[in-house]
């Protein structure tokens, strides 16, 4: 992934991509967020807490906290090998939950993410964590390379263009 040239592109990024993804619901109704059309038997609802399970775990990563926002993962962090196991466990923790909560949760957690990296000062931003992954990886990981992968999915469940 090629490095933004700045905190500004990073946040444009931010809000744009979450623009869109929100659009991409816009024309659902309740039936269709919660029909389990999408891989795995996953409905738009569930995608929603997947999302804010890992904006949350974004917020962990840029400001720690005990207990932690998302319980379970290591402070040290996953490696990409575990995890589909994690977002089995998430939606099995979070299939229950209701659409209206759903909602809720994912535009919450991603104001938490854009607010927190709206107060990062961009040196912060760029930084890098022990492993040499940056701060800003992080954050475009959990919303702007994250969103356009799951709104396809939508997308194409509901063929939409």
């Amino acid at each position: 992934m090629a490095a933004p040239l700045n905190k500004q592109a990073i946040l444009t990024r931010i809000q744009d991509s979450y623009a869109a993804f929100e659009a991409g619901l816009a024309s659902l109704d309740a039936g269709q967020m919660t029909a389990p059309v999408l891989d795995g038997g996953w409905s738009v609802k569930d995608t929603l807490a997947h999302l804010s399970v890992w904006h949350r775990r974004a917020l962990d990563i840029l400001d720690p906290v005990e207990p932690a926002r998302v319980p379970g993962i290591p402070a040290s962090g996953i490696e990409d090998s575990a995890i589909n196991q994690f977002n089995a466990q998430f939606y099995a923790a979070h299939k229950d939950l209701p659409l209206d909560d759903a909602l809720a949760g994912f535009r919450e957690s991603y104001r938490q993410l854009l607010a927190m990296v709206e107060r990062m000062s961009e040196a912060h931003l760029m930084s890098s964590l022990r492993d040499e992954t940056r701060l800003w990886q992080v954050v475009a990981g959990n919303t702007y390379e994250h969103y356009p992968e799951h709104l396809s999915a939508i997308r194409a469940a509901f063929a939409q263009v």
